[in-house]
């Protein structure tokens, strides 16, 4: 993979901006998303409509935790390198294994 996006290094500014995207606006940016780290899915495919959902759900949880300080204080984030969350775990429980990122 020659470009890797994690979500939690994308500006805030960015973030706001496609949650305020229109629902074809929000289709179309995901897309492009989804055709660069995930070339072989096809177009309306069950794995591409998850997909589109995955990242949705994603992009407004990352909103939620940057904005919460509690989530923050509580809570850690592993992202994976197209865009995504992976895992959100309650610190109580934390171990070095929850640390790979994948």
């Amino acid at each position: 993979m020659d470009y890797e996006l994690h979500l939690g290094e994308v500006e805030e500014v960015k973030i706001d901006t496609v949650l305020s995207f229109n629902e074809q606006a929000k289709t179309q940016f995901f897309h492009s998303l989804i055709s660069k780290f995930y070339p072989d899915v096809e177009q309306n495919s069950q794995t591409y409509l998850a997909l589109q959902a995955y990242y949705r759900g994603c992009w407004a949880a990352e909103k939620l935790y940057r904005n919460n300080q509690f989530l923050k204080d509580c809570f850690s984030v592993v992202y994976t390198k197209t865009g995504l969350i992976r895992n959100i775990w309650n610190d109580m429980y934390f171990t070095d294994d929850d640390l790979i990122l994948h």
